[in-house]
């Protein structure tokens, strides 16, 4: 399985995203129900972005959100075959998505300080480490801020 490249999403592809967060090992992604994914969907705020194997086939997805002062968030990303490089090069197509096709000053996202993994591969693209918060959702766990200047 290789990465093709990245389409919008549409509404058939909601209940597959809701079905990949609710996998055991995408428990520390902060998923939502279908309900919610069909709210934000209809929402001009959010963007929902599909990375396509070399067969055509959904292998993961992102929600990207608007952002104060010219911003993007990118509020979340799973690969459903993880360690075959789809995730990276899925990002940096929506990274050069942005930049050419928006006046976006930069992208923003957080991370679990202990996911080492992910933390690398932000940096590789571009992303700096911005600051550190508790986690809403996990007490005693931090976020590290990471941000990349699209400019």
């Amino acid at each position: 399985m290789a990465y093709q490249g990245f389409r919008k999403a549409n509404v058939d592809d909601l209940s597959w995203i809701a079905g990949l967060e609710g996998l055991p090992e995408n428990q520390f992604v902060a998923g939502e129900p279908l309900e919610a994914h069909e709210a934000h969907f209809k929402d001009n705020a959010f963007e929902y972005l599909i990375a396509e194997d070399d067969k055509g086939e959904r292998a993961g997805y992102a929600q990207m959100v608007d952002s104060p002062n010219d911003r993007i968030e990118w509020r979340r990303i799973i690969i459903d075959c993880k360690g075959k490089g789809i995730g990276k090069a899925f990002m940096r197509d929506v990274i050069r998505h942005y930049r050419d096709n928006t006046q976006r000053l930069s992208i923003w996202l957080d991370v679990y300080a202990d996911n080492a993994r992910a933390r690398h591969l932000y940096i590789t693209l571009g992303f700096q480490e911005t600051g550190e918060k508790p986690s809403p959702l996990f007490p005693g766990r931090m976020l590290v801020d990471m941000e990349l200047d699209l400019n």
